[in-house]
């Protein structure tokens, strides 16, 4: 079971979640510091980090439009945040399954800060209302990606392998 921190609607850009003032810092730990500097209040409770890990963002439509950069995916994996949202734009999911952070996508999702999800392979439950919504599997070939933590897991694991070191 897992508590939504954060509630958004749709259309909540890249620029929203991160700066591109940012884009030069390379460290996760820098990086929180200007997270979401946008909106302050979204800012702080996420900088503040007052939640399990596995904690969930849910998200309207096009979550993380814009010019995504890396950054605003790699510092949220590093936060080991779930996103729930009803769609993604293409650069964040691309960039989400390269870093490895867990999104789901859910067209139908309704739930509001402080409410617990279930979230499973083929329905997310939230628990506070009653209400299920199906998921959307993701691509196919992103799902190993994913399941090795990222891209940069996933192409070690492959070269481990051929060279037979698994």
């Amino acid at each position: 079971m897992a508590k939504v921190v954060l509630a958004l609607g749709d259309d909540v850009s890249a620029e929203m979640l991160y700066p591109a003032s940012g884009t030069t810092i390379v460290s996760p730990l820098e990086m929180r510091d200007i997270l979401v500097a946008a909106d302050r209040e979204v800012g702080s409770k996420l900088r503040e980090g007052k939640f399990a890990k596995g904690s969930v963002i849910v998200a309207g439509e096009n979550f993380g439009i814009g010019a995504v950069s890396e950054q605003a995916v790699t510092v949220l994996g590093t936060m080991e945040l779930i996103v729930v949202a009803r769609s993604f734009s293409r650069a964040f999911l691309c960039n989400a399954v390269n870093v490895g952070l867990h999104v789901v996508h859910v067209p139908g999702v309704n739930a509001l800060e402080s409410q617990r999800l279930k979230i499973g392979e083929t329905t997310v439950k939230n628990e506070s209302t009653g209400e299920s919504f199906p998921v959307k599997n993701l691509p196919a070939s992103f799902t190993p990606v994913l399941e090795a933590g990222g891209l940069t897991s996933y192409t070690r694991r492959l070269m481990q392998a051929r060279r037979g070191l698994t």
